[in-house]
């Protein structure tokens, strides 16, 4: 992508600004884009393409004191993994992706203590399969308009797959190209049950582990070296050199010790407009809101971003995971191309000037 840019980027076509953005307004027809070196910038069209917004963080990061919040770091942080030592038990808050990437980071610089894997669900993405299948299963129907009929179809599916000596994952590949008009022919009532009963089954489905995670978890697990937990972090102690980390769990509570704590919880979409600085003002001016599901910033099925009061303006998109409202299923590069590519085809049409044919009788 960098060397097809690289050309129009010589040429002056494409001008790529390094800048904070500190906020941005309406002037006149136009949009003012304001830097935090004062660079100004007037566009006709805005896209707002703010990709995943910062981890999920428990509130009981919030007051720590300094030294104990000194053992407290996000993964993705270029520090993250400095000073671990191969004896330090780990928890890790999150069990998805992201943590077993920490996990795989861990193995790599030779740690050998106990690491903990500790989320709300306990529930773990799962491996994928080999063998080359294809997608298996038709999810094209208008009938499919609540979540438990989704959920029944999706079983049906893996029923009649496994019967084939097909995998499971066979039916969620072709779930997954069909997530977006499922996501847009569900009532709000029937996708706030989706998230709340479903989401985290469809994740750990979808966002699958990559072999070398698989072999990892497994080689943890069995050792046990590698435990996963269920249950919300409420509090972090210090006792000598360890941290207690305080678990809620159904049953009660319990506390685990370790020397570090990973924040692996992946990003917080919730009140998404409050994450960066322009993008708070734009809410405050009205022009853009978070959605009401908490999966980004509101926007229609064209991308168009989508004011306070409902309305669509239509010289300001949104691009990639913060239009995941409209679209449901927008986070790998797959979906997000095709978006992308139907933002680009809708300004240029938009763009184009009509050559009109005036006939003139001579006659007449």
């Amino acid at each position: 992508m960098q060397a097809q840019l690289a050309p129009h980027v010589e040429s002056g076509a494409v001008r790529h600004i390094r800048q904070t953005v500190r906020a941005v307004a309406r002037e006149n027809d136009q949009w003012r884009i304001s830097g935090a070196d004062g660079t100004s910038v007037l566009a006709d069209i805005l896209i707002l393409a703010t990709g995943h917004p910062p981890a999920s963080r428990p509130s009981v990061f919030d007051n720590l004191d300094p030294p104990t919040a000194s053992r407290v770091a996000d993964v993705f942080a270029p520090n993250a993994f400095d000073g671990i030592e191969k004896s330090d038990p780990i928890l890790v808050v999150g069990s998805g992706l992201t943590a077993l990437d920490a996990l795989s980071r861990l193995d790599a610089i030779g740690h050998e203590e106990e690491i903990t894997l500790l989320s709300r669900s306990g529930l773990m993405p799962r491996p994928h399969a080999g063998g080359g299948f294809s997608p298996f299963g038709d999810f094209r129907s208008a009938e499919l308009t609540s979540a438990r009929k989704l959920l029944a179809k999706v079983r049906a599916t893996v029923f009649n797959a496994q019967a084939q000596g097909i995998p499971w994952q066979s039916v969620f590949d072709a779930l997954r190209q069909h997530a977006q008009e499922l996501w847009q022919g569900l009532p709000m009532l029937e996708r706030q049950k989706f998230l709340r009963r479903l989401r985290r089954w469809y994740d750990v489905h979808r966002y699958r582990m990559p072999p070398q995670a698989t072999f990892a978890l497994k080689k943890g697990i069995e050792t046990g070296r590698v435990s996963v937990k269920r249950g919300d972090l409420v509090s972090i102690t210090r006792d000598g050199n360890d941290l207690l980390a305080g678990i809620e769990t159904h049953n009660g509570g319990t506390k685990v010790r370790c020397r570090r704590i990973l924040l692996a919880t992946g990003p917080e979409f919730r009140d998404y407009a409050a994450h960066q600085r322009f993008l708070l003002g734009m809410h405050r001016d009205g022009f853009i809101q978070s959605d009401a599901l908490g999966l980004g910033l509101a926007c229609d099925t064209a991308g168009h971003g989508v004011t306070v009061t409902g309305a669509p303006i239509t010289s300001l998109f949104v691009a990639g995971p913060p239009a995941r409202p409209a679209f449901g299923e927008l986070t790998g590069v797959p979906e997000i191309a095709t978006q992308v590519a139907d933002i680009v085809d809708r300004i240029v049409r938009c763009c184009i000037r009509e050559t009109r044919t005036i006939v003139i009788n001579p006659s007449a």
